[in-house]
């Protein structure tokens, strides 16, 4: 959502197909996606097998850009050995829009960062995209793009709908060897202003009349 925001003040349509409410096969993807000049998988590590599997197969049927990213892709480029196009590592808003870029014709790929991809059959990694310092400036999640009565989390007892997720930082100060996040956000911890989260608070509530939130920060309200 966060993704769609930023293309969309850049005037570019996008959609959102989330399989964990919208139950479609494979068949289905792809005669969706025909209309499409970019597709993006996220991908954690319990998907990888299904993503490379859709990536392959979609390559054999369309002439289309395929993009993944996620926890799954860190320090992991071997999407692109089932055809993938483009692995996306770590945060996304500044990276999508530099591969926009690059499809139009405005950017080479080399110029590129936070991304894996083959030149020669070589996978070449660039250097890491620049973490954005001010999350402030990035514009809430586009949740038009999703039906939002549809979800609800069955481990939040006595929760009401409908429900949202949001997150009021990005990073995490710990270093457990079994989590990708610290890797994910560059082992740093960043804040949104108190009065930026409340403003977002205020538009769910108001546009779509929410009555649960559920923050899902790695780290929620430390002081740094």
């Amino acid at each position: 959502q966060y993704l769609c925001s930023v293309l969309k003040q850049r005037d570019i349509e996008t959609d959102i197909f989330d399989q964990s409410i919208l139950f479609f096969d494979f068949n289905w993807l792809l005669e969706k996606i025909k209309a499409y000049d970019i597709i993006g998988f996220y991908c954690s590590d319990c998907q990888e097998e299904k993503v490379k599997a859709f990536c392959k197969r979609i390559k054999e049927n369309l002439d289309i850009l395929i993009l993944v990213g996620g926890p799954s892709t860190m320090e992991n480029p071997s999407f692109l050995d089932y055809q993938c196009d483009i692995v996306v590592h770590g945060e996304g808003e500044i990276t999508i829009q530099q591969i926009v870029d690059y499809y139009n014709g405005q950017r080479k790929i080399e110029e590129i960062k936070g991304i894996s991809y083959k030149k020669d059959n070589q996978i070449i990694t660039a250097s890491p995209q620049d973490l954005i310092k001010n999350l402030d400036e990035l514009p809430f999640p586009d949740r038009s793009k999703i039906d939002i009565k549809f979800y609800y989390d069955y481990l939040l007892f006595g929760m009401r709908t409908p429900y949202v997720t949001m997150i009021a930082s990005r990073g995490c100060v710990n270093r457990c060897t079994y989590c990708t996040s610290p890797r994910i956000w560059g082992h740093r911890y960043r804040k949104r202003s108190v009065d930026n989260v409340l403003a977002e608070i205020d538009q769910v509530v108001e546009k779509y009349k929410v009555k649960y939130i559920s923050f899902q920060d790695d780290m929620f309200g430390i002081t740094n």
